[in-house]
């Protein structure tokens, strides 16, 4: 599968976008393998993304282990688009401050999955909620109950159109 990724550039900008989109604050802190600071509230996660040609290995991942540690945040996410050597698997067991974003990951955050990098418009389409369902069936009633009324208008109208109007002069006897 190698060669299906975009540069890492294009990643980690696709990965900032999608993390300001869900209200975290983004930092670019200068630590040695760690690529952004997300803060939300009291929370404090940092993200490293490894070339998505190469997989992540034991190492790196003991390394953002203990970036985690020295930095006293409350977790660290490795994006490996390039998936995990096994290794690194085993090594990241015990280790619950560690999440892992591989290419299925990956896809189902940012939504359109990781290919080759493309000119994108800026904006992504939202995905629909329960919330979006309920409105649209709001609206499909009321334009449905719309229709039923005009129906009914133009049936009444359409019995009486041959009758002429009634004498206002003749129901009155004053």
């Amino acid at each position: 599968m190698h060669g299906t990724h975009e540069d890492r550039d294009a990643l980690l900008s696709r990965l900032i976008d999608h993390y300001r989109d869900v209200g975290w604050w983004i930092e670019r802190p200068e630590i040695a393998g760690i690529d952004l600071r997300l803060r939300r509230d009291a929370k404090v996660l940092l993200l490293a993304c490894v070339d998505p040609q190469v997989p992540a290995t034991r190492a790196m991942i003991e390394t953002f282990h203990r970036h985690a540690v020295d930095e006293a945040v409350d977790g660290v996410i490795v994006v490996a688009p390039a998936d995990v050597e096994a290794d690194a698997l085993t090594g990241m067991r015990g280790l619950d401050r560690l999440r892992l974003l591989d290419r299925e990951a990956l896809q189902a955050l940012l939504g359109d999955g990781i290919a080759p990098a493309l000119p994108r418009s800026r904006s992504r389409p939202r995905k629909t909620t329960g919330l979006d369902l309920l409105f649209r069936a709001i609206a499909v009633l009321c334009a449905i109950g719309f229709l039923l009324a005009v129906l009914v208008l133009l049936s009444r109208t359409s019995g009486t159109a041959g009758e002429p109007p009634p004498d206002p002069a003749a129901t009155s006897k004053r």
